[in-house]
């Protein structure tokens, strides 16, 4: 039997030319921006980056901070879900933060603790809330995008179905299915945790 690695989907069309049905190793990347625009912008990047920001964060052209986290299905744990990295949580955390007050008491927690940044719940349940409902936004914007593209393949008179071969199409689908499942899983849990805060 070859065996292939833990690799997603995504990894086995690039490295191998083919992709499964179901890849129970699938993940997604979740790109988040803080524009320029907010009037906490300088602060809140100054405050991310201070606490060991993800390597993969970059300033786009656009004059937008963009950081991109890698998930996995969620699989439940009590009230945890296992799968969505808890720097994606803290970031939301701090990219909806209202206040340069909001921001110095999650710099303060972080040094009284190991010094990661914002990774406990905010003591504001309605701020947490709301920075849980702005991923949920994200979350939901990529499981439209995602459903539309395999909606396209599956259309058998659509452009992009009558420029693929048969075979590159269902790497495609594979694809999109396994990164699409993988966000509605971390949508069902997000919104799990948003009622469960919310009625605490």
């Amino acid at each position: 039997m070859i065996r292939y690695g833990k690799y997603s989907n995504a990894m086995l069309a690039l490295n191998f030319g083919f992709t499964l049905s179901r890849n129970i190793y699938d993940q997604a990347h979740i790109w988040i921006d803080i524009s320029e625009q907010d009037p906490l912008y300088k602060k809140k990047l100054d405050i991310w980056q201070k606490h060991r920001t993800p390597k993969s964060e970059h300033v786009c052209s656009s004059g937008c901070t963009r950081t991109t986290f890698a998930i996995k299905e969620v699989k439940y744990s009590g009230n945890k879900g296992v799968g969505i990295p808890q720097a994606l949580r803290a970031f939301v955390r701090v990219f909806c933060a209202t206040s340069i007050e909001e921001l110095e008491e999650m710099a303060v927690e972080a040094a009284e603790n190991d010094g990661r940044l914002a990774r406990r719940p905010l003591k504001h349940a309605e701020r947490e809330v709301h920075a849980h409902r702005k991923l949920l936004m994200h979350l939901d914007s990529m499981i439209q995008g995602h459903s539309t593209a395999i909606e396209q393949l599956e259309t058998i008179d659509g452009a992009a179905s009558r420029s693929m071969h048969q075979f590159r199409k269902e790497m495609a689908k594979n694809l999109l299915a396994g990164e699409l499942q993988v966000l509605q899983s971390a949508y069902a849990w997000v919104a799990n945790y948003c009622k469960t805060v919310a009625c605490t």
